[in-house]
């Protein structure tokens, strides 16, 4: 079975008419793959904005809690330190008004002991009856 040039043409025809037809329905069909591959890009590039900016966001809140927190830890601390520099300085007071009391004890007992030293022993006696 031969086949004549006419024949081969036209096989070769139908053959480049499918091709070009192929051709045709693979670019729609990859042009319509981009576009969705597009819309898809864009909807998850837009999901992910919105996500990232909840981040920020959640992010932001957590530092400005943080922060309030710290100013609230830090006039705390400041408080304290407020209470203990009074303390100290009741503390220095006491201390200066024992070591006062002291004084005055002291010198009570030593002129009690000046005057049991004055006092003769006869006049000890003699003031008890």
């Amino acid at each position: 079975m031969s086949l004549t040039n006419e024949q081969l043409l036209d096989a070769i025809r139908e053959l480049q008419t499918e091709m070009t037809g192929m051709r045709t329905e693979l670019r729609e069909e990859i042009s319509g793959a981009r576009s969705e591959l597009r819309e898809e890009i864009f909807g998850v590039r837009s999901e992910l904005r919105g996500d990232i900016s909840g981040v920020r966001s959640e992010v932001q809140s957590f530092r400005t809690e943080v922060n309030d927190r710290f100013d609230a830890v830090e006039k705390k601390q400041d408080g304290m330190r407020e209470r203990l520099v009074h303390v100290a300085e009741d503390v220095t007071t006491i201390k200066g008004t024992i070591e006062h009391h002291e004084s005055d004890i002291r010198s009570l007992y030593k002129r009690s002991f000046d005057l049991k030293e004055k006092i003769e022993p006869g006049q000890l006696g003699s003031a008890e009856k």
